[in-house]
């Protein structure tokens, strides 16, 4: 018989393996799809990361990684080399993430009013008075706020991937711009043409396309809240034989919970008894009830409509198809 300290010739002691932890991420400075997928995969390449999810038009990267190997401020860190900054997305984050999404929103609509009339005036001016000193000097004027105020968020992201030898398209919109500024102010004293509309104009648009960017952003956040609060509020989870009316938040996976007719179904599961017809219009779009019998899957939110059902949990929270 073997001992604790002899082990017989070919076997091998069995491997410890961490289970793998879970946890979302705010990321900001996103400006692009690019920059997601340049997230993601310095994300997934880091050691004891098995999986690696960068979401652009919530700004949320979602990460499976072993706690044995990497701990979450190395990942933070990760992605703070990039330029970006990551924060840990707890539960109490729709409500922040919700207002911030509102102030960008106010913050691009200001860049608007001031970018989108004074680009306006600076085409008038070098189109129409080109060959007059007064104009000239007004159109550089006018374009320093378009380009360095208005347009400072998007400067500030090109010259931070610039630092770290990397690029995304505010880069190519600093370039740009900051080229035809640059130029059109040296022809400012020496004569020639000036292209101050080029840079005022472009900017102006980026500007204007970022606020309604963050407006659609922000619709689409408010419409996943609502789908979101379609949920269960509470379960009737039996314990000991007895129900139990809890949170829902409070079950846990292969918990049994009671669904009783005309109750949403809190979580995602299998039947173990009862029979009866489920809508699951809200989450399938088919406006027939689907019969469900012991074996049979549901998901939660549906709403079990003509018999009791008892449920086991196979899914709870962010797991859920809802979530």
């Amino acid at each position: 018989m073997a001992t604790a300290d002899t082990l017989r010739e070919g076997d091998q002691a069995e491997p410890t393996v961490s289970p793998a932890e879970q946890r979302e991420l705010s990321v900001e400075g996103m400006t692009c799809a690019s920059c997601a997928g340049r997230i993601e995969r310095v994300l997934s390449r880091q050691p004891g990361v098995s999986e690696a999810r960068v979401n652009f038009a919530s700004h949320h990267a979602r990460i499976s990684y072993d706690p044995a190997l990497v701990d979450l401020p190395a990942l933070e860190a990760a992605v703070g080399k990039l330029g970006y900054r990551a924060t840990p997305l707890e539960e109490t984050a729709p409500d922040e993430d919700e207002q911030a999404r509102e102030r960008e929103q106010r913050g691009w609509l200001r860049r608007v009013a001031l970018s989108v009339p004074l680009a306006a005036v600076v085409v008038v001016l070098v189109y129409g008075f080109g060959d007059q000193s007064w104009a000239r000097w007004l159109a550089f004027a006018l374009t320093v706020p378009i380009q360095f105020l208005a347009g400072w968020p998007i400067l500030l992201s090109g010259l931070a991937r610039a630092r770290r030898l990397s690029a995304n398209m505010d880069t190519l919109i600093a370039l740009g711009t900051l080229t035809a500024f640059v130029f059109s102010t040296v022809r400012l004293f020496i004569g020639g043409d000036l292209f101050y509309d080029t840079a005022a104009v472009i900017m102006a648009f980026i500007v204007l396309g970022r606020f309604f960017e963050a407006r659609a952003t922000s619709r689409a956040s408010g419409a996943i809240r609502k789908l979101l609060e379609l949920g269960a509020n509470e379960a009737r989870v039996i314990v000991d034989g007895e129900e139990r009316l809890i949170p829902v938040e409070e079950v846990t996976v292969g918990a049994r919970v009671r669904v009783k007719p005309g109750e949403k179904i809190p979580v995602d599961g299998e039947v173990l008894d009862g029979h009866s017809t489920v809508d699951e219009s809200m989450l399938t779009g088919e406006s027939l009830p689907v019969e469900k019998s012991p074996g049979a899957g549901v998901a939660g939110a549906t709403v079990n409509l003509d018999g009791a059902l008892t449920v086991r949990a196979t899914r709870v929270g962010r797991d859920t198809a809802l979530a």
